[in-house]
């Protein structure tokens, strides 16, 4: 699949930079917002953005 048309963004939370993407996830057979940390593996699934920023803030500062 084409990944011309997703967008992305990049943001800083907690001191660190999480990359946040919509990206196609075959195992939900779908196009969800997803999460990269520097040092984890990727969290997918969210439909909305603000979803998985918050859910970024969340696992940062537990």
């Amino acid at each position: 699949m084409n990944n011309a048309g997703y967008v992305f963004g990049l943001y800083r939370i907690c001191g660190q930079t999480i990359y946040v993407y919509k990206a196609p996830v075959p195992h939900l057979q779908g196009v969800f917002w997803c999460f990269k940390l520097a040092d984890r593996d990727p969290v997918e699934g969210f439909r909305t953005r603000k979803a998985a920023i918050a859910y970024a803030q969340r696992s940062l500062t537990s």
